[in-house]
């Protein structure tokens, strides 16, 4: 009786024992599953989702966008800064532009706040930088404002491979221009910011 009860016994403990190496497999090839699962899952966001277009402070890519502001299609101030298309954990970011002008006319700012007109001779500053990245594009944040006021805070989209240009008031123009070696960049059309239609072509 005693041999019986301990035959029976062992056979419990061995089945236990066997039940539990099965759901220790089972739980090694879980893990080892997830871990692959999740590495796959870094090395394609790295790979893809994270390559977007930057305006950089190093040249790498040799690719170049030239950023005017222009009143009346005469240009205020330009500047021709590196763009890279990246992952952001590698892109030094490029300094954001500052300048002052005094404006030769009156201008009236609409759609920000209230509607607003500044004199001639008034002193403006304005500022442009890098408020996003799209894998095909660029998004600029402009500011134009003085001292104490601000008189419009806007986006303007830049494109890598074609021109743009945004009206932030009437006769005023922040427009972008792709630069490529060996390659003729186009005339960026003027598109008003309210409307998104095509005003007119700028001259060179």
């Amino acid at each position: 009786m005693v041999l019986i009860v301990f035959m029976f016994l062992d056979a419990v403990a061995q089945l236990i024992v066997g039940r539990m190496r099965k759901l220790s497999v089972l739980f090694f090839v879980v893990f080892l599953t997830s871990c692959a699962s999740s590495r796959n899952s870094r090395i394609t966001e790295q790979s893809t989702e994270d390559v977007l277009w930057f305006w950089s402070a190093d040249n790498v890519g040799g690719h170049k966008m030239k950023i005017q502001v222009l009143l009346d299609k005469v240009v205020l101030y330009e500047k021709i800064v590196p763009i890279v298309h990246a992952r952001r954990s590698s892109v030094r970011a490029g300094k954001p532009i500052e300048f002052n002008f005094s404006a030769p006319r009156a201008i009236l700012w609409q759609g920000y706040k209230e509607d607003e007109t500044t004199p001639p001779g008034h002193r403006i500053t304005c500022r442009i930088w890098r408020a996003g990245s799209d894998p095909d594009k660029l998004i600029l944040g402009v500011w134009f404002g003085g001292k104490d006021e601000s008189h419009m805070n806007t986006l303007c989209i830049a494109y890598p491979d074609r021109a743009e240009a945004t009206e932030i008031a009437s006769g005023l123009v922040v427009a972008t221009t792709p630069i490529s070696e060996g390659t003729p960049a186009s005339k960026p059309s003027i598109i008003p910011r309210s409307t998104g239609s095509v005003l007119d072509e700028l001259e060179h």
